[in-house]
């Protein structure tokens, strides 16, 4: 089927080496400035879709676009009606275009379970996490 087309990347190498990359570079820049470049993330999006085209053809780059869109879409809803960043919904939507439906659909739930533990973590820092009690109500 089509939409596996990315599942099976002709350069794994490559694919992850890319997203990790760029990944890590863009997680650096957001610590530091509280923004991602629209350089990076144009960068990644372009490459992702001629690289996804060029090495698996026509459904390769069908697979990037509803990548682009399955991991674009939540971080879009966020920054539309949560005031989140408008930069991880592009750099998601890049990401989108090396990995495809089946494995973005994986990098939704790791990027969410991540995010759960460091906001876990960054709450227990601040000494925000509390006990919560039962009313006895049910």
């Amino acid at each position: 089927m089509w939409a596996t087309t990315l599942l099976h990347h002709p350069e794994p190498a490559l694919q992850w080496g890319v997203v990790l990359a760029a990944s890590g570079l863009a997680a650096a820049w957001d610590l530091r400035c509280r923004r991602i470049p629209n350089l990076l993330t144009g960068a990644l999006w372009v490459a992702g879709l001629a690289t996804s085209g060029a090495l698996a053809g026509l459904p390769g780059l069908v697979d990037a676009v509803l990548g682009c869109c399955l991991l674009a879409a939540p971080y879009v809803l966020l920054w539309a009606f949560a005031g989140g960043g408008a930069g991880d919904a592009k750099m998601m939507g890049a990401v989108g275009t090396w990995v495809g439906v089946a494995l973005g659909a994986l990098c939704l739930v790791a990027v969410s379970l991540v995010g759960v533990l460091l906001a876990l973590a960054c709450a227990a820092h601040a000494g925000r996490l509390r006990v919560v009690r039962s009313s006895g109500v049910s």
